[in-house]
Parts: structure tokens; C-alpha cells; sequence
């Protein structure tokens, strides 16, 4: 569950993508403040928790993060809640009695996110949370937003743009339960409200291609009038646009997703999947690791969350 991890810098700079909204990366800049600096649990260790190992948010998270907390010279201790809050809270207890230096979190929920935080002060110990959308907790030492609903609702609309404004859609959502999942569908719902767009099927596919694949194909057996079709994540698109073209359909479904890969920017490139609006996973990982590394070395803390952008991924320049 821990390790020691190398750190390839073209792995970060690969997935080092900003925002849907297509400006700075930055839409609220940290401030610093006189605040009450934590001493640290008394060693080099620093437990970056994330979601799961391998998932393309949670690796980018982790290299982003990574890479700047051990360059400073401390340890990175790596482990997984698997989207399960009572892992969390288990990993979060585990940092506190190997007397971490440091915590960066990115939650499982919000769910007694709260305690978690005051338990690790109370030891002495600061997190720093890579929320997903503005749920602000005021006891952590500092906090980087990823907007995920605005990523749900900016990728609707880029593929109402491209069927039109009526038709049929079907969802392919994430893992049912999970925070994240559960905000880009709230992004969907709203990217289409106001539309003649009706959604036929919305379905939980968590990271799956191969299911994803099945599921559209079956889909597209049962009714031709699928026009569209709206993916939670990057594996769910690419398994969704494999399936089109096997139905001979790429006329006239066209998919669009949130998430980011190489292979998803090479469907971008082919023109098989219309839109994708990649999260700033490895950017919010950096940011979190540079307020780390600000906190335990130069005690500096900043009170206002640091609010990342999405943006969407567009053909390469030499395509």
C-alpha cells in the first residue's frame, strides 16, 4: 500500500493538463496569512492519499504531488482509500500514528471529512485536501479545487453543440457512490437542462472499457435514435468509441467525454471521440505539494483555496 516512488518528470509534464474553460490556470490565487503553523508529526514522511492506484486522476495526482514534496527532500508515503470513506478514515489514523510530517488527501467524500482534518491537528500534523469542487474544510492547512460539475457541464454542452440541441443521449457514468462520479453526472444534468436532448439510459460502468464497449453495443442494438453519447471518464469513452465504429455508426453518434489520456488525445486527433475536457489532476497535485513544501520549510500557509480550470483537449498541431 506504501512505497517509495520515482518520479519521471515526462510523466508529469504529460499529464500536467488545465482547463475546460480554456483560460489561466489559476482563477484564485493563495494568499499568505499570519495563521497557526502545526509542527508536523517529527518525521520526513509525507502520505499523499488518493483514490486508486493506477486511476488516471489519482496518478496524476500523485506524481504532481510527488515530485515536489521529494525534490524538497522529504519522503512520499503513497496509499489508496479506493473511494471508501471508512479506508480513508483508517489511512488518515495510520499518517497520524506514524507521526506523518504532512497529509495531502484527496477525499473519498466529504463525510466526516471534517473530523478527520481536526484529528490530524490535534496531532500536530497539517493536511492538504485536492477537493473536488468548492466543499472548503477551514481546518486544513490548504486546499486546491478541481471543478468537477463545470467539467460534467461544459462537456454536455460541447456535444450538444455538435448533434444539436435534440436527440437521444445515453450516460456512461463512474463508480455509483463516488464523489467525483456523482459531480459530473450533477455536470451532465445540468449541460443538458434546457435542451430537446432526452436521456435514454444512464449507466454506472466505473473505469471499465471492456464494459463500457459491451454496454454501448448492446445500446445502439436497441434503438437508433442514440445520438450522443456522454462518458464520466476517459476508459468508458474510449471502450464507448470502439463500439460506434464496430456499429458502423460514427455518423451519427458521436461521444464526448470527461477525462484525458494519450489515447483518449489520439481519438481526439481521429476525430472519434468529439470532446474531452481533462480535469487538472497533475496540476492540482503540484500545487498541493508546493504549499507542502512552503508550510514545512518556510511556514507559510494560505487562506483561500486555489481554484484550478479545466480545459478541453484539442487536435495536435502536427495532426
Amino acid at each position: 500500500m506504501k512505497k517509495y516512488l520515482a518520479y519521471i518528470l515526462f510523466i508529469v509534464a504529460a499529464m500536467a493538463v488545465t482547463g475546460c474553460s480554456g483560460g489561466a490556470s489559476e482563477a484564485t490565487t493563495a494568499v499568505e496569512a499570519e495563521v497557526e503553523i502545526l509542527p508536523g508529526g517529527g518525521t520526513a514522511n509525507v502520505y499523499v492519499i488518493t483514490k486508486e492506484k493506477g486511476e488516471t486522476i489519482s496518478k496524476a495526482e500523485l506524481y504532481g504531488a510527488g515530485a515536489v514534496i521529494e525534490e524538497a527532500g522529504y519522503v512520499v508515503k503513497a496509499a489508496y482509500h479506493d473511494g471508501d470513506a471508512s479506508k480513508q478514515a483508517a489511512l488518515v489514523a495510520e499518517a497520524i500514528e506514524q507521526k506523518a510530517e504532512a497529509i495531502v488527501l484527496d477525499p473519498a467524500s466529504t463525510d466526516g471529512l471534517s473530523g478527520l482534518v481536526q484529528d490530524a491537528k490535534a496531532a500536530g500534523i497539517p493536511v492538504f485536501l485536492m477537493e473536488k469542487d468548492e466543499t472548503q474544510v477551514e481546518e486544513a492547512a490548504g486546499t486546491t479545487v478541481m471543478n468537477f460539475v463545470s467539467a460534467g457541464k461544459d462537456t454536455a454542452a460541447a456535444l450538444v453543440e455538435k448533434t444539436g440541441s435534440s436527440g437521444v443521449y445515453v450516460e456512461l457514468l463512474g463508480t455509483e457512490g463516488d464523489q467525483g462520479s456523482t459531480l459530473i453526472e450533477q455536470g451532465f444534468s445540468q449541460g443538458l437542462d434546457g435542451t430537446g436532448i432526452s436521456v435514454a439510459a444512464a449507466e454506472w460502468i466505473g473505469n471499465d472499457k471492456a464494459a463500457a464497449q459491451e454496454a454501448v453495443t448492446t445500446l445502439l442494438s436497441e434503438n437508433d435514435q442514440i445520438t450522443g453519447i456522454l462518458c464520466a471518464n476517459e476508459e468508458t469513452a474510449l471502450g464507448a468509441e470502439k463500439a460506434v465504429r464496430k456499429a458502423e455508426a460514427s455518423d451519427r453518434v458521436f461521444v464526448a467525454c470527461v477525462g484525458s489520456s494519450d489515447d483518449v488525445q489520439t481519438a481526439v486527433d481521429k476525430d472519434r471521440i468529439t470532446a474531452a475536457c481533462a480535469l487538472p489532476a497533475s496540476e492540482a497535485g503540484t500545487e498541493a505539494g508546493k504549499q507542502v513544501v512552503a508550510y514545512l520549510t518556510e511556514q507559510k500557509a494560505s487562506t483561500e483555496a486555489v481554484i484550478l480550470e479545466n480545459t478541453f483537449l484539442s487536435k495536435s498541431e502536427n495532426e
